[in-house]
């Protein structure tokens, strides 16, 4: 799959909307039980270290749809060839590479990096992955509160 430079950008939006629409559908579908079981049931448990990802979440979903986008840096840093094109394969991109004759460096690509600026030194899927993890569990425990 040959996806646009933009991809990443539409997925780390459509990801923050629809995770955060999780919690308004429970509300909007079953208000008077997600009232009753909201504050004590879902938020009052969490660690402190959960609640400030949640929050965290809500600003940069809220910064996608009022902002225009996520609170990201950017970060170009140079790869090998082979780095290169392992991640290109796994994204499942082909490609052809001429070799120079031996002893000759490898050349090396420019990789850019995005990270929510509020985390720096951890990948996008490294923030995403427990706020997802979290919002499962939320449903999880909504439905055996209120099968």
């Amino acid at each position: 799959m040959n996806a646009s430079p933009e991809a990443a950008d539409f997925y780390l939006s459509a990801f923050l909307s629809a995770a955060r629409a999780v919690q308004w559908t429970l509300k909007k579908e079953r208000t008077a039980e997600w009232d009753a079981w909201n504050h004590q049931g879902w938020f009052l448990p969490l660690t402190t270290d959960e609640g400030v990802l949640w929050d965290f979440m809500v600003d940069q979903r809220n910064n996608v749809h009022k902002e225009g986008g996520p609170e990201l840096t950017y970060t170009i840093t140079p790869v090998s060839m082979m780095e290169f094109m392992r991640e290109q394969s796994l994204q499942g991109n082909q490609m052809f590479f001429n070799t120079s004759m031996p002893g000759i460096p490898q050349p090396t690509f420019s990789k850019l990096e995005k990270t929510f600026t509020a985390h720096p030194g951890k990948t996008l899927s490294e923030v995403c992955q427990p706020f997802l993890d979290l919002v499962t569990r939320m449903v999880e425990k909504f439905e055996q509160a209120h099968p």
